[in-house]
């Protein structure tokens, strides 16, 4: 009974997978972006979205749909990433969607776009030089995420959910932990606007790769996925990016290492 469940689940999950040719032919792609993570993207108050992964997901969603077609954002949050590309909430996640084995068992990814590393912000009193000054403390973390799953595998931490980023620094100043742990790029934020923390360790595990988000067995929809990545990586689509959204909004703070991995394409394709 359970292998008769288990294949029309399957069945079900695979059905609702548009591949690429599905899609050109309904002409319209829906994909998933954040809500509340600028600069990579957010819903402001005009209803309208904004940010770097909303302009990348534009630019994917028409060279998909060869300009004919409509691309219709929709927002998600870390939590719903797998589950709408699992039951056809969305064609794909562009949605700072990092590799990991885990998700790799139930949904596809493309070849990167962005390298990040996750971090720990602290108040600047509380500065740690390793994580492992910090065992069995409380450190903040979002459900979903990646730092959240290095720090639940690890088990020598009390971990804190959050609801979002503006959660955990809001919990983090009202003293509910020391340490706040999340990506580089989103923690790196908070000391632009308050002096008084500091991004502690700059990197804990190792570093992840933010890609492309797909459903499973649909090869030709990640296949022109990869291409149109780096054509826009030849077209300068990711440097001009940085140097437009990323390297002023972070005031020069985080350099292009924690960001670009386009020149890899440069190099190979």
């Amino acid at each position: 009974m359970k292998k008769i469940f288990l294949f029309a689940f399957c069945l079900a999950v695979f059905c609702l997978a548009a591949d690429l040719d599905e899609i050109r032919q309904k002409g319209e792609i829906k994909i998933g972006v954040r809500t509340n993570l600028f600069p990579f993207a957010k819903l402001t108050s005009n209803g309208e979205f904004e940010g770097f992964e909303v302009e990348l997901a534009k630019k994917i969603g028409y060279e998909l749909l060869e300009n004919r077609g409509k691309v219709k954002l929709v927002g998600v949050n870390a939590k719903q990433r797998i589950e709408f590309l699992q039951n056809g909430s969305v064609d794909i996640i562009i949605a700072s969607f990092a590799q990991d084995p885990e998700r790799e068992k139930v949904v596809d990814f493309s070849i990167p776009y962005f390298s990040m590393s996750d971090a720990i912000l602290t108040h600047k009193n509380k500065q740690v030089s390793s994580l492992n000054s910090v065992f069995g403390e409380k450190i903040l973390a979002v459900p979903g995420t990646t730092s959240y799953t290095y720090l639940t595998q690890m088990g020598r931490f009390q971990i804190i959910d959050c609801k979002n980023s503006k959660d955990c620094f809001t919990r983090l100043k009202a003293g509910e932990a020391d340490y706040y742990a999340q990506m580089i790029q989103m923690v790196g934020v908070y000391p632009l606007v308050d002096k008084d923390y500091v991004v502690s360790l700059r990197k804990i595990g190792e570093d992840h790769y933010l890609s492309v988000g797909l459903p499973k067995n649909t090869p030709k929809l990640k296949e022109a996925v990869n291409k149109t990545i780096i054509k826009l990586s030849k077209e300068g689509f990711f440097q001009k990016a940085y140097s437009e959204i990323f390297e002023p909004f972070y005031r020069g703070t985080l350099d292009k290492k924690y960001f670009l991995v386009d020149s890899i394409y440069d190099m190979f394709f």
